[in-house]
Protein backbone atom coordinates (compact mmCIF):
# COMPACT_ATOMS: atom_id res chain seq x y z
CA UNK A 1 0.00 0.00 0.00
CA UNK A 2 1.12 3.58 -1.03
CA UNK A 3 2.31 5.83 1.39
CA UNK A 4 0.76 8.50 -0.60
CA UNK A 5 -2.86 9.46 -2.65
CA UNK A 6 -3.53 8.53 -6.47
CA UNK A 7 -3.06 12.24 -7.10
CA UNK A 8 0.24 12.85 -5.10
CA UNK A 9 1.86 9.80 -5.98
CA UNK A 10 3.33 10.44 -9.47
CA UNK A 11 4.30 13.73 -8.76
CA UNK A 12 6.45 12.39 -6.07
CA UNK A 13 7.85 10.41 -8.23
CA UNK A 14 8.38 12.47 -10.41
CA UNK A 15 10.17 14.90 -8.26
CA UNK A 16 12.62 12.29 -6.73
CA UNK A 17 13.75 11.28 -10.07
CA UNK A 18 14.41 14.86 -11.34
CA UNK A 19 16.04 15.43 -8.27
CA UNK A 20 18.48 12.28 -8.99
CA UNK A 21 19.61 14.20 -11.64
CA UNK A 22 20.12 17.33 -10.45
CA UNK A 23 22.03 16.51 -7.57
CA UNK A 24 24.53 14.75 -10.17
CA UNK A 25 24.84 18.54 -11.45
CA UNK A 26 24.37 20.30 -8.78
CA UNK A 27 25.94 20.34 -5.00
CA UNK A 28 22.39 20.79 -3.02
CA UNK A 29 20.25 18.82 -1.38
CA UNK A 30 16.64 18.73 -2.72
CA UNK A 31 13.44 18.68 0.00
CA UNK A 32 9.99 18.73 -1.32
CA UNK A 33 7.36 20.42 0.82
CA UNK A 34 3.33 21.34 0.80
CA UNK A 35 0.55 19.96 -0.28
CA UNK A 36 1.63 16.94 -2.50
CA UNK A 37 3.03 15.12 0.92
CA UNK A 38 1.08 16.92 4.04
CA UNK A 39 -0.97 14.13 5.40
CA UNK A 40 -0.37 11.54 2.88
CA UNK A 41 -1.31 14.06 0.31
CA UNK A 42 -4.93 14.17 0.45
CA UNK A 43 -5.19 17.94 -0.43
CA UNK A 44 -2.94 17.82 -3.70
CA UNK A 45 -4.43 18.12 -6.88
CA UNK A 46 -2.50 16.91 -9.90
CA UNK A 47 -4.03 19.84 -12.39
CA UNK A 48 -3.90 22.55 -9.65
CA UNK A 49 -1.77 21.95 -7.06
CA UNK A 50 2.18 23.65 -7.03
CA UNK A 51 4.98 22.31 -6.11
CA UNK A 52 6.98 23.41 -3.45
CA UNK A 53 10.88 22.84 -2.86
CA UNK A 54 13.92 23.39 -0.84
CA UNK A 55 16.78 23.93 -2.35
CA UNK A 56 19.74 23.84 0.42
CA UNK A 57 23.30 25.01 -0.73
CA UNK A 58 26.47 23.45 0.91
CA UNK A 59 28.39 25.16 3.76
CA UNK A 60 30.85 27.85 2.77
CA UNK A 61 29.76 28.75 -1.03
CA UNK A 62 30.66 31.82 -2.83
CA UNK A 63 28.31 34.62 -4.51
CA UNK A 64 29.61 33.39 -7.86
CA UNK A 65 29.89 29.77 -6.93
CA UNK A 66 25.83 30.46 -5.70
CA UNK A 67 25.14 31.75 -9.39
CA UNK A 68 26.50 29.40 -11.16
CA UNK A 69 24.25 26.74 -8.82
CA UNK A 70 21.18 28.84 -9.31
CA UNK A 71 21.86 29.45 -13.37
CA UNK A 72 21.80 25.22 -13.40
CA UNK A 73 19.20 24.90 -11.23
CA UNK A 74 17.03 27.44 -13.66
CA UNK A 75 17.54 25.01 -16.52
CA UNK A 76 16.86 22.20 -14.56
CA UNK A 77 13.70 23.87 -13.03
CA UNK A 78 12.22 24.61 -16.47
CA UNK A 79 12.66 20.19 -17.18
CA UNK A 80 10.78 19.63 -14.35
CA UNK A 81 8.04 22.59 -15.67
CA UNK A 82 7.57 20.47 -18.59
CA UNK A 83 7.64 17.38 -17.03
CA UNK A 84 4.86 18.57 -15.08
CA UNK A 85 2.83 19.24 -18.01
CA UNK A 86 3.58 15.93 -19.47
CA UNK A 87 3.69 13.31 -16.22
CA UNK A 88 0.78 15.52 -14.45
CA UNK A 89 -1.56 16.99 -17.98
CA UNK A 90 -1.22 20.23 -16.47
CA UNK A 91 -3.14 22.57 -18.61
CA UNK A 92 -1.03 25.28 -19.12
CA UNK A 93 2.60 25.81 -19.45
CA UNK A 94 2.88 29.89 -19.34
CA UNK A 95 2.44 29.70 -15.48
CA UNK A 96 5.42 28.18 -12.87
CA UNK A 97 3.77 25.21 -11.79
CA UNK A 98 7.21 24.69 -9.24
CA UNK A 99 8.01 26.99 -6.84
CA UNK A 100 11.91 26.61 -5.11
CA UNK A 101 13.44 28.04 -2.28
CA UNK A 102 17.00 28.38 -2.49
CA UNK A 103 18.87 28.69 0.78
CA UNK A 104 22.24 28.40 2.24
CA UNK A 105 23.05 26.61 5.95
CA UNK A 106 23.26 30.17 7.14
CA UNK A 107 19.11 30.58 6.12
CA UNK A 108 18.44 27.29 7.91
CA UNK A 109 20.05 27.81 10.90
CA UNK A 110 18.19 30.80 11.44
CA UNK A 111 15.16 30.02 9.93
CA UNK A 112 15.40 33.08 7.56
CA UNK A 113 12.54 32.64 4.74
CA UNK A 114 11.17 35.37 2.27
CA UNK A 115 7.62 35.71 3.83
CA UNK A 116 9.36 37.04 7.12
CA UNK A 117 8.01 33.56 8.98
CA UNK A 118 9.70 32.95 11.43
CA UNK A 119 9.53 29.04 11.82
CA UNK A 120 9.32 27.98 8.64
CA UNK A 121 12.14 25.04 8.18
CA UNK A 122 11.39 23.81 11.62
CA UNK A 123 7.73 23.77 11.56
CA UNK A 124 7.19 22.04 8.11
CA UNK A 125 7.14 18.35 7.79
CA UNK A 126 9.33 17.95 4.03
CA UNK A 127 10.45 14.74 2.30
CA UNK A 128 14.32 14.45 1.04
CA UNK A 129 13.97 13.54 -2.55
CA UNK A 130 17.09 12.18 -2.92
CA UNK A 131 16.83 10.00 0.13
CA UNK A 132 13.53 9.25 0.23
CA UNK A 133 12.37 10.09 3.80
CA UNK A 134 10.30 12.49 5.46
CA UNK A 135 11.48 14.78 8.19
CA UNK A 136 9.70 16.90 10.82
CA UNK A 137 11.91 20.42 9.77
CA UNK A 138 14.97 20.02 7.86
CA UNK A 139 17.90 19.56 10.58
CA UNK A 140 19.63 22.19 12.10
CA UNK A 141 16.84 24.48 11.13
CA UNK A 142 15.92 27.20 13.89
CA UNK A 143 19.28 26.37 16.04
CA UNK A 144 20.55 30.01 15.57
CA UNK A 145 19.00 33.71 16.19
CA UNK A 146 20.13 36.79 14.18
CA UNK A 147 19.02 40.40 14.09
CA UNK A 148 16.48 41.24 12.53
CA UNK A 149 18.43 43.82 9.90
CA UNK A 150 20.17 41.17 8.81
CA UNK A 151 17.53 38.82 8.66
CA UNK A 152 15.70 41.15 5.87
CA UNK A 153 18.45 41.45 3.96
CA UNK A 154 18.63 37.60 3.64
CA UNK A 155 15.12 37.39 3.11
CA UNK A 156 15.48 40.10 0.13
CA UNK A 157 17.99 37.79 -1.29
CA UNK A 158 15.90 34.69 -1.36
CA UNK A 159 12.83 36.47 -2.64
CA UNK A 160 15.44 37.49 -5.75
CA UNK A 161 16.40 33.91 -6.17
CA UNK A 162 12.73 32.40 -5.86
CA UNK A 163 11.66 35.02 -8.65
CA UNK A 164 14.90 33.80 -10.80
CA UNK A 165 13.61 30.70 -10.92
CA UNK A 166 10.06 31.30 -11.90
CA UNK A 167 10.80 29.55 -14.98
CA UNK A 168 7.45 28.43 -16.65
CA UNK A 169 7.51 25.37 -19.03
CA UNK A 170 7.72 27.84 -22.27
CA UNK A 171 10.87 29.60 -21.22
CA UNK A 172 8.46 32.74 -19.93
CA UNK A 173 8.82 34.35 -16.39
CA UNK A 174 12.09 34.63 -14.22
CA UNK A 175 13.68 37.57 -12.82
CA UNK A 176 12.90 40.54 -15.46
CA UNK A 177 15.77 43.10 -16.74
CA UNK A 178 16.38 45.85 -15.01
CA UNK A 179 15.79 49.19 -16.90
CA UNK A 180 14.93 51.49 -14.30
CA UNK A 181 16.00 55.11 -14.23
CA UNK A 182 17.77 54.40 -10.85
CA UNK A 183 21.17 52.77 -10.87
CA UNK A 184 20.34 49.53 -8.93
CA UNK A 185 16.80 48.16 -8.20
CA UNK A 186 15.45 50.16 -4.77
CA UNK A 187 14.53 47.10 -2.92
CA UNK A 188 18.00 45.62 -2.66
CA UNK A 189 19.13 49.56 -1.58
CA UNK A 190 16.94 49.85 0.96
CA UNK A 191 18.27 45.88 2.34
CA UNK A 192 21.72 47.05 1.98
CA UNK A 193 20.95 50.61 3.80
CA UNK A 194 19.78 48.12 6.88
CA UNK A 195 23.54 46.53 7.18
CA UNK A 196 25.18 49.74 8.06
CA UNK A 197 26.12 49.51 11.46
CA UNK A 198 26.40 53.01 12.37
CA UNK A 199 23.12 54.74 10.33
CA UNK A 200 21.14 57.97 12.38
CA UNK A 201 17.73 57.55 13.05
CA UNK A 202 15.82 57.59 9.76
CA UNK A 203 18.31 56.20 7.96
CA UNK A 204 17.77 52.72 8.17
CA UNK A 205 15.95 52.72 5.01
CA UNK A 206 18.03 55.67 2.72
CA UNK A 207 18.68 54.06 -0.33
CA UNK A 208 21.82 56.54 -0.93
CA UNK A 209 23.50 54.90 1.75
CA UNK A 210 22.03 51.42 0.46
CA UNK A 211 24.18 52.60 -2.77
CA UNK A 212 27.43 53.38 -1.55
CA UNK A 213 27.63 50.27 0.33
CA UNK A 214 26.46 47.80 -2.48
CA UNK A 215 29.25 50.40 -4.45
CA UNK A 216 31.87 49.70 -1.73
CA UNK A 217 31.09 45.63 -1.69
CA UNK A 218 31.62 45.61 -5.71
CA UNK A 219 34.97 47.97 -5.47
CA UNK A 220 36.17 45.24 -2.98
CA UNK A 221 35.58 42.28 -5.14
CA UNK A 222 36.52 43.73 -8.60
CA UNK A 223 39.75 42.05 -8.91
CA UNK A 224 38.59 38.89 -8.13
CA UNK A 225 37.03 37.36 -10.84
CA UNK A 226 36.55 39.23 -14.35
CA UNK A 227 32.65 38.62 -14.03
CA UNK A 228 32.71 41.03 -10.58
CA UNK A 229 34.91 43.65 -12.61
CA UNK A 230 31.97 43.71 -15.54
CA UNK A 231 29.54 44.28 -13.09
CA UNK A 232 31.38 46.85 -10.99
CA UNK A 233 31.86 49.09 -14.32
CA UNK A 234 27.96 48.61 -15.58
CA UNK A 235 27.46 49.61 -12.14
CA UNK A 236 29.74 52.84 -11.74
CA UNK A 237 28.06 53.83 -15.23
CA UNK A 238 24.76 54.13 -13.62
CA UNK A 239 25.57 55.59 -10.44
CA UNK A 240 26.87 58.40 -12.80
CA UNK A 241 30.34 57.49 -14.05
CA UNK A 242 31.25 58.02 -17.90
CA UNK A 243 30.52 55.35 -19.93
CA UNK A 244 27.19 53.96 -21.92
CA UNK A 245 24.55 53.13 -19.74
CA UNK A 246 23.35 49.71 -19.80
CA UNK A 247 20.29 47.80 -18.05
CA UNK A 248 20.87 44.89 -15.51
CA UNK A 249 20.21 41.59 -16.81
CA UNK A 250 18.56 39.07 -14.73
CA UNK A 251 21.90 37.28 -14.13
CA UNK A 252 23.60 40.85 -12.91
CA UNK A 253 20.60 41.50 -10.29
CA UNK A 254 21.05 37.71 -8.88
CA UNK A 255 24.90 38.35 -8.34
CA UNK A 256 24.34 41.61 -6.66
CA UNK A 257 21.73 40.14 -4.17
CA UNK A 258 24.48 36.81 -3.92
CA UNK A 259 27.09 39.78 -3.20
CA UNK A 260 24.86 41.77 -0.65
CA UNK A 261 24.11 38.12 0.90
CA UNK A 262 27.95 37.50 1.81
CA UNK A 263 28.27 40.64 3.32
CA UNK A 264 24.54 39.78 5.65
CA UNK A 265 25.83 36.33 6.19
CA UNK A 266 28.87 37.59 8.30
CA UNK A 267 26.49 38.76 10.95
CA UNK A 268 26.26 37.09 14.08
CA UNK A 269 24.25 34.78 15.51
CA UNK A 270 23.12 33.32 19.10
CA UNK A 271 22.30 29.90 20.28
CA UNK A 272 18.42 29.01 20.56
CA UNK A 273 17.82 27.39 23.68
CA UNK A 274 14.96 25.56 25.18
CA UNK A 275 14.07 26.90 28.79
CA UNK A 276 10.89 26.39 31.33
CA UNK A 277 9.64 29.07 34.03
CA UNK A 278 7.37 27.90 36.77
CA UNK A 279 5.08 30.27 38.38
CA UNK A 280 3.47 30.37 41.77
CA UNK A 281 0.56 32.31 42.43
CA UNK A 282 -1.81 31.46 39.40
CA UNK A 283 -4.10 28.37 38.17
CA UNK A 284 -3.43 27.83 34.55
CA UNK A 285 -6.28 28.84 32.51
CA UNK A 286 -5.44 30.66 29.06
CA UNK A 287 -6.13 33.99 30.10
CA UNK A 288 -3.10 33.31 32.79
CA UNK A 289 -0.86 32.10 30.07
CA UNK A 290 -1.49 34.72 27.53
CA UNK A 291 -1.17 37.42 30.07
CA UNK A 292 2.55 35.54 31.67
CA UNK A 293 4.12 35.05 28.60
CA UNK A 294 2.91 39.13 27.21
CA UNK A 295 4.85 40.28 30.41
CA UNK A 296 7.78 37.54 29.14
CA UNK A 297 8.26 38.80 25.63
CA UNK A 298 8.04 42.25 26.99
CA UNK A 299 11.33 40.97 28.29
CA UNK A 300 12.38 38.32 25.68
CA UNK A 301 10.43 39.58 22.78
CA UNK A 302 12.22 36.54 20.76
CA UNK A 303 10.60 34.04 23.24
CA UNK A 304 9.07 31.28 21.30
CA UNK A 305 5.86 29.47 23.55
CA UNK A 306 6.02 25.83 22.61
CA UNK A 307 4.17 24.20 25.34
CA UNK A 308 2.24 24.44 29.31
CA UNK A 309 2.09 22.29 31.66
CA UNK A 310 -1.22 21.86 34.22
CA UNK A 311 -0.97 21.94 37.65
CA UNK A 312 1.26 24.95 38.40
CA UNK A 313 1.64 26.78 35.79
CA UNK A 314 5.01 26.16 33.79
CA UNK A 315 5.50 27.30 30.57
CA UNK A 316 8.44 25.63 27.64
CA UNK A 317 9.74 28.20 25.95
CA UNK A 318 12.86 29.03 23.17
CA UNK A 319 14.63 31.76 22.34
CA UNK A 320 18.04 33.04 22.44
CA UNK A 321 20.18 32.12 25.32
CA UNK A 322 20.87 36.25 26.29
CA UNK A 323 17.37 36.15 26.90
CA UNK A 324 17.58 33.20 28.89
CA UNK A 325 20.43 34.44 31.23
CA UNK A 326 18.21 38.26 31.20
CA UNK A 327 15.25 36.13 33.11
CA UNK A 328 18.13 34.80 34.99
CA UNK A 329 19.83 37.59 36.49
CA UNK A 330 16.56 39.35 37.09
CA UNK A 331 15.23 36.03 39.29
CA UNK A 332 18.42 36.88 40.93
CA UNK A 333 17.70 39.81 41.70
CA UNK A 334 14.45 39.06 43.07
CA UNK A 335 12.47 41.19 40.85
CA UNK A 336 11.20 38.75 37.73
CA UNK A 337 8.29 38.18 39.99
CA UNK A 338 7.44 41.62 40.14
CA UNK A 339 7.77 42.53 36.19
CA UNK A 340 5.83 39.49 35.85
CA UNK A 341 3.01 40.51 37.85
CA UNK A 342 3.00 37.00 39.69
CA UNK A 343 4.16 35.38 43.31
CA UNK A 344 7.16 33.67 42.06
CA UNK A 345 8.84 33.01 39.16
CA UNK A 346 11.89 30.29 38.70
CA UNK A 347 13.96 29.75 35.44
CA UNK A 348 15.56 26.56 34.46
CA UNK A 349 17.51 24.97 30.95
CA UNK A 350 15.76 21.68 29.72
CA UNK A 351 18.58 19.22 29.26
CA UNK A 352 16.39 15.95 28.46
CA UNK A 353 13.78 18.24 25.61
CA UNK A 354 12.61 14.71 24.40
CA UNK A 355 11.31 13.89 28.15
CA UNK A 356 12.43 10.32 27.74
CA UNK A 357 13.51 9.94 31.50
CA UNK A 358 11.50 12.72 33.73
CA UNK A 359 12.36 10.48 37.15
CA UNK A 360 12.61 13.63 39.47
CA UNK A 361 9.37 14.91 37.89
CA UNK A 362 6.26 14.17 39.81
CA UNK A 363 3.62 15.60 37.25
CA UNK A 364 0.72 12.81 36.04
CA UNK A 365 2.69 13.36 32.63
CA UNK A 366 5.74 11.66 33.68
CA UNK A 367 4.00 9.51 36.10
CA UNK A 368 2.19 8.34 32.61
CA UNK A 369 5.61 8.21 31.09
CA UNK A 370 7.27 6.16 33.64
CA UNK A 371 4.07 3.32 33.82
CA UNK A 372 4.13 3.43 29.91
CA UNK A 373 7.72 2.55 29.56
CA UNK A 374 7.06 -0.47 31.61
CA UNK A 375 4.06 -1.61 30.30
CA UNK A 376 3.84 -5.00 27.69
CA UNK A 377 1.81 -4.90 25.58
CA UNK A 378 0.85 -7.80 23.15
CA UNK A 379 1.95 -6.61 20.02
CA UNK A 380 0.43 -9.32 17.50
CA UNK A 381 -3.54 -7.90 19.33
CA UNK A 382 -5.42 -5.58 17.15
CA UNK A 383 -4.88 -1.83 17.89
CA UNK A 384 -8.28 -1.70 19.87
CA UNK A 385 -7.42 -4.74 21.83
CA UNK A 386 -4.09 -3.16 22.73
CA UNK A 387 -5.66 0.29 23.55
CA UNK A 388 -8.10 -2.24 25.88
CA UNK A 389 -4.64 -3.88 27.13
CA UNK A 390 -3.44 -0.06 28.22
CA UNK A 391 -6.55 0.61 29.88
CA UNK A 392 -6.57 -2.49 32.24
CA UNK A 393 -2.97 -1.80 33.25
CA UNK A 394 -3.23 1.84 34.07
CA UNK A 395 -6.48 0.87 35.62
CA UNK A 396 -4.80 -1.78 37.89
CA UNK A 397 -2.17 0.83 39.02
CA UNK A 398 -4.13 3.44 39.80
CA UNK A 399 -5.88 1.07 42.04
CA UNK A 400 -2.88 0.34 44.22
CA UNK A 401 -1.22 3.29 44.22
CA UNK A 402 -2.60 5.51 46.74
CA UNK A 403 -1.09 8.58 44.70
CA UNK A 404 -3.01 7.66 41.88
CA UNK A 405 -6.23 6.83 43.50
CA UNK A 406 -7.64 10.64 41.86
CA UNK A 407 -7.10 10.29 38.36
CA UNK A 408 -9.83 9.58 35.83
CA UNK A 409 -9.65 7.84 33.00
CA UNK A 410 -12.10 8.97 29.30
CA UNK A 411 -12.09 6.35 26.53
CA UNK A 412 -12.28 7.90 23.07
CA UNK A 413 -12.72 11.89 23.93
CA UNK A 414 -14.20 13.59 20.72
CA UNK A 415 -12.37 17.20 20.16
CA UNK A 416 -14.35 19.19 17.49
CA UNK A 417 -12.30 22.66 17.76
CA UNK A 418 -10.03 22.13 15.19
CA UNK A 419 -9.61 21.71 11.62
CA UNK A 420 -10.88 18.21 11.42
CA UNK A 421 -12.54 16.51 14.37
CA UNK A 422 -10.60 14.25 16.47
CA UNK A 423 -11.01 11.55 18.65
CA UNK A 424 -8.45 10.94 21.41
CA UNK A 425 -7.83 7.35 22.67
CA UNK A 426 -7.65 8.22 26.07
CA UNK A 427 -7.95 11.69 28.60
CA UNK A 428 -7.03 11.33 31.88
CA UNK A 429 -7.17 14.01 34.61
CA UNK A 430 -5.81 14.36 38.25
CA UNK A 431 -7.18 17.42 40.88
CA UNK A 432 -3.93 18.54 42.82
CA UNK A 433 -3.97 19.45 46.24
CA UNK A 434 -3.39 23.25 44.98
CA UNK A 435 -7.12 22.13 43.27
CA UNK A 436 -5.73 22.50 40.33
CA UNK A 437 -6.28 19.81 37.53
CA UNK A 438 -3.97 18.27 35.12
CA UNK A 439 -5.02 16.52 32.19
CA UNK A 440 -3.48 15.04 29.87
CA UNK A 441 -4.08 13.02 26.38
CA UNK A 442 -2.67 9.61 25.36
CA UNK A 443 -2.89 8.48 21.48
CA UNK A 444 -1.67 4.80 20.95
CA UNK A 445 -0.58 4.31 17.21
CA UNK A 446 1.22 1.44 15.55
CA UNK A 447 3.31 2.80 13.53
CA UNK A 448 4.15 0.92 9.80
CA UNK A 449 5.69 3.78 7.99
CA UNK A 450 7.43 7.42 8.88
CA UNK A 451 4.14 8.53 7.46
CA UNK A 452 2.09 7.28 9.66
CA UNK A 453 4.45 8.86 12.74
CA UNK A 454 4.20 12.35 10.78
CA UNK A 455 0.32 12.07 9.70
CA UNK A 456 -0.53 11.56 13.62
CA UNK A 457 1.79 14.24 14.51
CA UNK A 458 0.16 16.54 12.21
CA UNK A 459 -3.51 15.40 14.34
CA UNK A 460 -1.86 16.45 17.30
CA UNK A 461 -0.62 19.45 17.03
CA UNK A 462 -3.38 21.40 16.45
CA UNK A 463 -4.75 20.46 19.56
CA UNK A 464 -2.78 22.49 21.64
CA UNK A 465 -2.58 20.29 25.11
CA UNK A 466 -0.17 18.12 26.86
CA UNK A 467 -0.54 14.83 24.62
CA UNK A 468 1.40 11.19 25.34
CA UNK A 469 1.63 9.83 21.71
CA UNK A 470 2.29 6.02 22.54
CA UNK A 471 3.56 4.86 19.05
CA UNK A 472 4.58 1.31 18.65
CA UNK A 473 6.68 0.11 16.11
CA UNK A 474 10.01 -1.85 14.81
CA UNK A 475 13.11 -1.11 16.48
CA UNK A 476 14.30 -0.16 13.16
CA UNK A 477 11.95 2.65 12.12
CA UNK A 478 11.27 4.01 15.70
CA UNK A 479 15.56 4.58 15.59
CA UNK A 480 15.03 6.15 12.18
CA UNK A 481 12.11 8.59 13.39
CA UNK A 482 14.67 9.63 16.69
CA UNK A 483 15.90 13.13 15.18
CA UNK A 484 12.11 13.60 14.37
CA UNK A 485 11.11 12.95 17.72
CA UNK A 486 13.90 15.20 19.07
CA UNK A 487 13.00 17.72 16.70
CA UNK A 488 9.56 17.70 17.56
CA UNK A 489 10.76 18.31 20.89
CA UNK A 490 11.83 21.99 20.31
CA UNK A 491 9.25 22.60 17.82
CA UNK A 492 5.85 21.77 20.45
CA UNK A 493 6.26 20.44 24.01
CA UNK A 494 2.92 19.72 24.11
CA UNK A 495 3.24 16.52 22.22
CA UNK A 496 5.64 14.18 23.76
CA UNK A 497 6.34 10.90 22.09
CA UNK A 498 6.53 7.49 24.47
CA UNK A 499 8.99 4.66 21.73
CA UNK A 500 7.43 1.14 22.19
CA UNK A 501 10.32 -1.17 20.32
CA UNK A 502 7.88 -4.30 18.90
CA UNK A 503 9.69 -7.19 17.86
CA UNK A 504 11.45 -6.95 14.56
Amino acid sequence: MSEWTEEAEPAIAMCAKWATDVVAIINCQLFLFGSAIYKGGEQFDRISSDLDIVCLFPENTTALSRVVSLQNLYVQKQSLELLMVSTLQRRTCDEPGVSIVAITPVELRANIHKSGARSFFDKNIFYDLVAKKQTLGIPLAGTRMMRDESRQALEYVQKVRNEYLSVSANDTGGLEEFVGPDPLPKALLRSAAQLLPDSAEGEWYDTRLGLELMHEILRDRRADNSIYKILFDKVSVRRGGRGRRVSLSADDQLLLAEMLFDRGATASTEAVITWDIQIAGKALTEENVKEVFASITRVVPDAKLIGKRFGSLILRIRSARSGFEVLQELAKLDVLARILRVDGARVSLVHDENFETPDADDSLEATLVRLIFKWSPDFNAKTGDIEDNLAEYLVGIFETEPDLGAVKIMRDVQFAGVEIPFEMDFLLSRERSDRTVERIGIEVVRLRSPSTFFQKVAQLLPLGRPVLLVALGQASLLEQLRGDISRLGQLNANVHVVSIPTEE
